[in-house]
């Protein structure tokens, strides 16, 4: 025990485990490594043939294992995951959101066409959710809000309420929702059409047909 095979000299080389070995019940099995490799029998997250070094991500090497992730395996010093800062990588950096230990936080990706500008780069750090213009919606403001459509333009919908099926509005909402893709209004049962210039172009021609 405490010797292993040196393949390329024909002899038993000492195996010499360093500190970051395994902590066993008595010093004999300590020195033990295997007969064949020379490998020590190392703690948790150390790593080399006499278990001196510590795993990517890990510091403080001993016989309990090596410490903390994301640091510096000599100074200690955190080496932060994607988009994080401070002196423990424990906050989102501006910009990302949902902060993880391990995966780091999102990017906000705020649409830049519906977020009030100078603030596109920014989001709730818990929710994710962009500061939208008033006619954006959206976690990330790249939807149109109701009353507006075709996005990343998020025209006006041009339905007039008189003749557009509310759905669930009430007589209060200044707003009629219409498509959001094309403005299509949503008219009531027997209404054609149902955008205001056309409906009031219909109604000047009803109007018109009575007086003539």
């Amino acid at each position: 025990p405490g010797f292993y095979w040196n393949n390329t000299g024909s002899n038993c080389l000492p195996c010499n485990c360093g500190i970051g070995t395994e902590l066993t019940r008595t010093l004999t099995q300590l020195t033990e490594c295997d007969m064949n490799t020379g490998q020590c029998k190392c703690a948790p997250h150390v790593v080399g043939r006499d278990c001196t070094e510590c795993e990517l991500g890990y510091f403080g090497v001993s016989e309990n294992g090596c410490k903390r992730k994301f640091c510096d395996q000599i100074t200690g010093k955190c080496i932060c995951p994607p988009n994080t800062e401070g002196d423990r990588c424990d906050r989102c950096v501006v910009g990302s959101w949902d902060y993880n230990p391990v995966i780091g936080c999102k990017n906000c990706n705020c649409s830049i066409d519906g977020s009030v500008i100078g603030l596109e780069d920014q989001c709730d750090l818990t929710t994710g959710q962009c500061t939208c213009k008033p006619e954006f919606s959206g976690r990330a403001c790249n939807e149109c809000s109701k009353g507006y459509y075709g996005y990343p333009y998020c025209r006006k919908c041009n339905c007039d309420m008189r003749g557009t099926a509310w759905g669930n509005l009430s007589i209060s909402d200044t707003v009629v929702p219409c498509n959001p893709i094309d403005g299509q209004c949503n008219c009531k049962e027997n209404v054609e059409v149902c955008s205001k210039n056309i409906l009031h172009l219909n109604l000047i021609l009803l109007i018109s047909s009575f007086i003539f």
